[in-house]
């Protein structure tokens, strides 16, 4: 039961709380299939509200106070330019979360620019604002999924081999 429940969470909104389980990959994906399934719909003249995000009851609504939220700066510039043209798609260059990019670039550039080997290394520090910090819940992993949120794993993996990849998140 508790699983189902995070499950349709991670269905309905992908909240964080799921980050370092399977509902985290899911609901990634499935956002992009509900998005291409709500085009098909509305293609086919499937109705809904006019007023999705800005009315009474609506999604802004739903997860701002009322009077707290300005609409104008949440949708002036939507669309001018949409993401995917400006900067453009962007390819993670390590298979965990991205909150961890910048610490295992630094530590390589680091470990590079030293000649450093990871028997060199007593301990690694790495500071971090409070909002990545969330999303990096594992200090201690215990399983792969987990791992991806890890910042201790992630740098202990990048001091041991140079770099971060897919092979590096097996059991």
């Amino acid at each position: 039961m508790a699983a189902a429940f995070g499950i349709a969470v991670s269905l309905c909104s992908g909240t964080r709380q799921n980050f370092g389980t399977m509902a985290k990959s899911f609901h990634a994906g499935n956002s992009a299939k509900n998005a291409i399934t709500a085009v098909l719909l509305a293609q086919k003249n499937f109705t809904s509200s006019c007023t999705p995000f800005e009315g009474d009851y609506g999604f802004f609504s739903l997860y701002c106070d009322p009077g707290r939220y300005n609409i104008s700066k949440i949708i002036d510039h939507l669309g001018n330019p949409f993401d995917i043209i400006s900067p453009g798609a962007i390819i993670k260059p390590y298979p965990c979360c991205g909150s961890t990019h910048p610490a295992i670039d630094a530590l390589k550039l680091i470990m590079q620019s030293n000649h450093l080997r990871h028997e060199d290394i007593k301990e690694i520090r790495a500071g971090i604002s409070f909002v990545r910090a969330k999303s990096l819940r594992y200090d201690n992993p215990r399983s792969v999924l987990e791992a991806k949120f890890s910042m201790p794993y992630c740098l202990a993996v990048t001091a041991l081999r140079g770099n971060v990849q897919l092979c590096d998140f097996t059991e």
